[in-house]
């Protein structure tokens, strides 16, 4: 595990994918900590995101666009990653829609196709951000023309609902 988060600092560009492994790990044996006096003695999830916060703090388009899922609410470690609109997130704290905004930004500005969806969202509902039509439609248009399917379809839901501002 040590060499992961090892590995991970040498080269940010692997950090997510450390990241998820180390959430992976801590998902598959969590069953066996809660029973049994047997763990490893790692703390997988920390561990995980202190990988991403210092690649996304070095600029590593993936690790900030998941920092920003997760301050929004997604959870990596579930043997299935989902998203829970309520509190606490992975960091155990209260789901901070400013932050996730903030680090859909820095992914977003790099071209990251799901943070420029995400960041348009954002722009549509006001979470995090003021409510910003235009942007929103930018954003969300931008990610649908790089091929990010769920962009598309909510490119075509803006369309559809009258919100498409250009």
């Amino acid at each position: 595990d040590k060499n992961l988060v090892e590995l991970a600092t040498k080269d940010i560009s692997k950090s997510d994918s450390i990241a998820k492994i180390l959430f992976g790990i801590y998902a598959k044996y969590s069953h066996n900590y809660y029973f049994s006096l047997l763990s490893c003695g790692n703390d997988h999830i920390r561990m995980g995101l202190e990988v991403l916060r210092n690649a996304a703090e070095k600029g590593e388009k993936n690790a900030q666009f998941r920092l920003g899922a997760i301050y929004e609410g997604g959870h990596y470690e579930y043997p299935q990653p989902c998203w829970k609109d309520e509190s606490p997130t992975m960091f155990d704290e209260e789901i901070d829609y400013n932050r996730a905004a903030y680090w859909y930004t820095l992914a977003a500005e790099q071209g990251h196709s799901i943070a420029l969806n995400n960041l348009g969202i954002a722009y549509k509902e006001g979470k995090g951000v003021k409510r910003n039509l235009v942007k929103a439609t930018k954003y969300i248009k931008k990610a649908a023309e790089q091929g990010y399917s769920l962009a598309e379809k909510n490119y075509g839901d803006m369309f559809r609902d009258g919100d498409v501002c250009i």
